[in-house]
């Protein structure tokens, strides 16, 4: 996903790129003080940074690796964004049906150590993360219920940052700003110059040098997920990558479920799909099958915040 450039002045708008969560993060801001938006800019990737390192399951002192080293029966008392971070992945799972899993992280150490036994792990886990660890909501913490638990946020994590930038900028008084993480998920604030919202391209996943739908985004989050950057998308059911999908896009309020969402609809079928978009108004989805590059998208894909402005295939 890029952001459409043509017809866009340079006037007040600065652009800053940072390297964190193994991608890097853009943030272009819209406002009349240079040095003011700098500041925000630094601030922003201070706090992604920050994150990172309490999310991110390949730092051996995060959060996340603490809890992935606990024994079945142990308990943990977790930070406000990993308590928040787990909280919103534990509803999309709940969403999704199983479809997004957190605890694949054991699944794609295996696989890519070519040593996966699946039915072992799937009798002791069944595949359920509410069978693998139990949330307390009132202390913040975190029981272990598998000695098989790996989690892996990195289905989440980078659209949960996004969510917490735009909180901060609002804060900062930020009203024109759009972010992204690698180009896989973005988030908008309010609008670009004259736009009614941020325009942006969506690429075709067979041929990027071919534009499949300019859209405007306004307050909202779009994330992608596809195959094309190998076997990094499992499904927990199976146990192995996905490969019978080539592209899902999702739209949500939050970048967080947007992110988890495209995910899960490279799993899931696509009636399933459509009945999370029809009974829930702020989720859309659009999917590109890999057999034959067929273009699916719900009826409820066009909103207020939302807009096709041209398919072009």
């Amino acid at each position: 996903m890029d952001l459409l450039n043509t017809q866009i002045s340079s006037e007040n708008i600065y652009k800053f790129s940072h390297k964190a969560m193994a991608t890097f993060f853009e943030l272009i801001i819209e406002h009349k003080d240079k040095v003011y938006a700098e500041q925000a800019a630094k601030a922003a990737f201070d706090e992604i940074d920050r994150l990172e390192h309490e999310l991110s399951r390949f730092l051996p002192n995060s959060e996340i690796s603490l809890i992935n080293s606990l024994h079945a029966g142990d308990k943990f008392l977790m930070s406000e964004d990993t308590f928040e971070c787990l909280i919103k992945a534990n509803k999309i799972f709940e969403l999704t049906n199983g479809a997004f899993d957190i605890t694949v992280g054991q699944y794609k150490d295996k696989w890519n150590d070519g040593n996966i036994n699946f039915s072992d792990l799937k009798d002791n886990s069944q595949s359920l993360t509410s069978q693998k660890f139990e949330i307390d909501e009132t202390e913040f913490s975190i029981t272990v219920l598998s000695k098989l638990l790996n989690i892996d946020l990195g289905g989440i994590g980078k659209g949960y940052a996004l969510d917490k930038v735009c909180e901060q900028f609002l804060e900062w008084d930020i009203q024109n700003a759009f972010i992204h993480g690698g180009g896989s998920s973005v988030k908008s604030i309010g609008t670009l110059q004259n736009f009614n919202g941020w325009p942006i391209t969506l690429s075709n996943p067979n041929n990027f040098n071919q534009t499949i739908a300019n859209i405007l985004i306004k307050d909202f989050s779009l994330s992608a997920s596809g195959v094309k950057k190998g076997e990094h998308i499992f499904n927990s059911g199976e146990g192995k990558p996905i490969k019978n999908r080539k592209a899902a896009w999702a739209i949500a309020n939050s970048a967080a479920t947007s992110d988890a969402l495209s995910t899960a609809f490279m799993v899931m079928d696509i009636d399933s799909i459509m009945e999370i978009c029809s009974t829930n108004d702020d989720i859309k989805a659009m999917i590109i099958e890999e057999e034959n590059s067929e273009l699916k998208r719900n009826d409820l894909f066009i909103s207020e915040n939302f807009k096709i402005e041209k398919m072009l295939i």
